[in-house]
């Protein structure tokens, strides 16, 4: 498998690997002495070697971003990584396209979630923020800023649907979802779709009826 990620990712222009490591230990003395940007971590089951390194490697290098790729979509692999500072979580089955573009977005800052896991991680975020003071100005606030149509994506975005998930439910075309999602972002002030669908759970958009009518 890392051949095979060294290949797709050295065709990319903007991206170079500097170095593999096939264990944890290997990982963490790579990023002591190499000049990275991003990681991209290998999560296996038992996951305790891989999210030790990825905490071990963002305790020393607090700059550095990790991509946390995997096989597995459980609760145990997921958390774990992130608990241990994984800046995002893709599965391997992921289209090489999306893992170049998570890859980047990583690299900017961003935060990317599989499709598949995202609705979890949400959902669990929610739940540490339930305690926090409801916010009705929010709200309301987001209904007058976003469309009918963006309200709607905005609630699919929040269940975990993929751009092509959600172009099936409300009958149109995928770069239209992009467009909304982008559109919904630049309102809401939001990096990723990962920060939208917080912003639904929190001023609970999602429980509202999405239209999937035309």
């Amino acid at each position: 498998m890392l051949e095979g990620l060294r290949t797709i990712l050295d065709m990319e222009e903007d991206l170079e690997v500097v170095a593999t490591a096939r264990t944890g230990q290997e990982a963490v003395d790579i990023c002591a002495t190499k000049a990275l940007d991003v990681v991209l971590m290998d999560v296996k089951i038992p996951a305790a070697d891989s999210v030790w390194a990825i905490s071990r490697v963002k305790q020393e290098q607090t700059r550095l971003k990790v991509l946390a790729l995997s096989g597995y979509s459980d609760d145990e692999c997921v958390f774990a990584a992130l608990r241990a500072g994984a800046n995002g979580y893709l599965l391997k089955d992921s289209p090489s396209e999306d893992l170049i573009r998570a890859i980047r977005v990583t690299m900017q800052g961003g935060t990317t979630l599989a499709p598949q896991i995202a609705g979890r991680v949400v959902a669990h975020l929610c739940g540490l923020l339930e305690n926090e003071e409801n916010q009705p100005k929010a709200r309301t606030s987001l209904h007058h800023q976003l469309t009918e149509r963006e309200l709607d994506v905005l609630r699919l975005v929040a269940r975990g649907l993929s751009n092509r998930e959600i172009a099936k439910a409300l009958f149109v075309t995928e770069g239209t979802v992009k467009n909304h999602v982008s559109s919904i972002c630049q309102k809401l002030g939001a990096r990723d779709r990962t920060q939208v669908a917080i912003f639904a759970w929190k001023n609970s958009i999602l429980n509202e009826k999405a239209d999937v009518a035309n």
